[in-house]
């Protein structure tokens, strides 16, 4: 069940992500509650655009709550259908990395952007982890728009990221 979460335009504004972060820390005392929220939330903008997540202010909430809650990748719906992935690189990547025809969004994303999304995705298998949660089926499911070899290769990585200490 998708848990569509409506970005009020206050929050959008002053790019406050505190309502995301205070819902999460209050599920977060409750593994089982965080495991059926898995995969589960949608963020909603009210936002006319031709691509909503490259808004200028839809962008800067999105970078801002992606590096606030590294771990959110836990919570996005992995299915393709919401492009998620595709909004990850879009407002993370470089000019080079989105194209936009219409309304129809396209990326190709580089080195860096690939190294961002490990490094978040090795802080979502590190919370799986500690929600005693299957970390790669969560990331299978995030991935299945990649390339199998891909998929497997990412997989691989992230589950490596994981299993290290976060730097203090």
């Amino acid at each position: 069940m998708i848990r569509l979460m409506e970005i009020p335009e206050e929050s959008l504004d002053s790019c406050d992500t505190s309502a995301i972060e205070r819902l999460l820390r209050e599920v977060e005392k409750m593994p089982e509650s965080v495991r059926a929220l898995r995969g589960c939330l949608m963020l909603s903008f009210d936002v006319v655009a031709p691509v909503v997540c490259l808004e200028p202010r839809v962008k800067a909430f999105l970078r801002a709550v992606h590096e606030r809650i590294p771990h959110l990748w836990y919570y996005l719906v992995p299915d393709p259908d919401y492009s998620n992935l595709n909004m990850f690189f879009a407002v993370f990547g470089s000019s080079g990395t989105v194209r936009v025809q219409g309304d129809t969004l396209q990326t190709q994303p580089g080195r860096d952007e690939i190294v961002l999304l490990l490094d978040r995705l090795g802080h979502a298998t590190r919370f799986a982890t500690r929600m005693a949660d299957d970390p790669r089926s969560m990331l299978d499911a995030i991935l299945a728009p990649m390339p199998p070899k891909t998929r497997k290769a990412l997989i691989d990585e992230a589950i490596e990221l994981g299993a290290e200490e976060p730097p203090s």
